[in-house]
């Protein structure tokens, strides 16, 4: 049974509609790329539509979660290593819901991918702090916390060596490394640069900036442990997050929350009653004297601020042309129905916006935040910089 090397579908003839379909003339035992892996790799195929007919159809979210529960349920009953890779600007959403189930007693380390976006004033053992309560909340006794960017390349030497050293352990020699974590994260790019860095021949993982590319388990091997038994790095698909909009926004909308380069704060001073909106995905209303707003979100994303009494006139002509995303009436709609939070700030506050960024207010006031369901909202009162 020959798989696509690039994402892991089975390949077959016979549907052009199904994953791992190969022209009938191609040869389905020999190592190949599929169609969709080919298009993708070579023409950009947006196949953003897929992923948002999915996120509206709840019972087949629910099936796609029990075929990920059942395709890693095997992870907890091995000697393995779990390399758990999150969004390092979307920590709150970024452990998949009962891992528990999935690692068993397994060591976990968790790679906190795109650290490199942040401004030099953040405090990441801040950062890193909440991350190890995250999991520790989630059953998880993670020692092993890594800032890494795969697009520079920070940090993949020093992992890939304890990595080695932890399957030649020996009193617990590992068997495989599983890396798993939500769509969209960079599992695969992670692993492309392993490949490019230790593979001697190399057959590259396809990736790309929307969510589901990788459609079943990847097998690379990575050499012989003390015991002598044949070692695996393994690429798992990635978690169909509902807590956050990456996994399911097209690529319009992926290039624009999807920061590429450092992130420069965008900070406003705020008075009497403003409103700002994050592209229109999330309306802030604040009433104070005098506080400050801190956006580290990508240069992008299009924030407009605005009197709160003119706020939704300027909505009403702007939306889907300057204050996006969404582009259109169909996309709002797949994100779900607006709900309310209200905060009262009495010093400061840290809003993490899933999929969005972080913002950071300073001062005194109240705030309305009018969100979509598929940006979840976060709160927490620790300085960050």
């Amino acid at each position: 049974m020959s798989r696509c090397i690039g994402c892991g579908a089975i390949l077959q003839t016979t549907n052009e509609l199904l994953p791992g379909y190969i022209p009938p003339s191609s040869d389905a035992e020999s190592k190949a790329y599929c169609k969709r892996c080919f298009m993708i790799r070579h023409h950009n195929l947006d196949y953003s539509l897929d992923n948002l007919n999915l996120m509206s159809n709840p019972e087949l979210v629910k099936q796609k979660h029990h075929e990920y529960m059942t395709l890693l349920q095997n992870i907890k009953n091995e000697n393995c290593l779990v390399l758990l890779m999150i969004d390092a600007l979307d920590i709150y959403t970024g452990i998949i819901p009962d891992i528990k189930k999935i690692v068993g007693n397994n060591p976990v380390w968790i790679l906190a991918n795109k650290s490199d976006l942040f401004p030099k004033d953040l405090k990441l053992n801040k950062i890193k702090e909440k991350i190890e309560k995250i999991s520790k909340d989630n059953g998880l006794d993670t020692k092993n916390v890594f800032f890494i960017s795969c697009y520079k390349e920070h940090n993949v030497d020093v992992i890939m060596e304890r990595m080695f050293a932890n399957l030649n352990k020996k009193h617990y020699p590992s068997n495989n490394i599983y890396i798993i974590g939500s769509t969209s994260v960079g599992k695969s790019t992670f692993i492309n640069l392993v490949l490019k860095k230790y593979a001697k021949t190399v057959d590259l993982i396809t990736t790309s900036m929307e969510a589901n590319t990788t459609t079943n388990l990847i097998k690379i091997g990575v050499g012989k442990n003390h015991q002598g038994k044949e070692c695996y790095l393994i690429d798992t698909p990635g978690y169909l997050n509902e807590r956050s909009i990456l996994s399911c926004a097209p690529l319009e909308t992926l290039k624009i929350l999807v920061p590429k380069n450092f992130i420069r704060v965008k900070t406003y001073q705020l008075k009497e009653e403003q409103t700002i909106y994050l592209g229109g995905l999330v309306r802030m209303d604040f009433k104070c004297e005098k506080l400050s707003a801190s956006f580290y979100v990508s240069d992008k994303l299009y924030i407009h601020r605005t009197k709160t009494m003119n706020a939704e006139k300027a909505y009403e002509n702007l939306k889907f042309k300057e204050i996006v995303p969404p582009f259109n009436e169909e996309e709002l709609k797949m994100y779900g129905k607006n709900h309310l939070v209200k905060v009262k700030v009495e010093n400061s506050i840290n809003i993490w916006l899933s999929g969005i960024g972080i913002v950071h207010i300073k001062g005194s006031g109240e705030i309305t935040i009018t969100h979509l369901e598929m940006v979840m909202v976060t709160l927490d009162y620790d300085e960050l910089s």
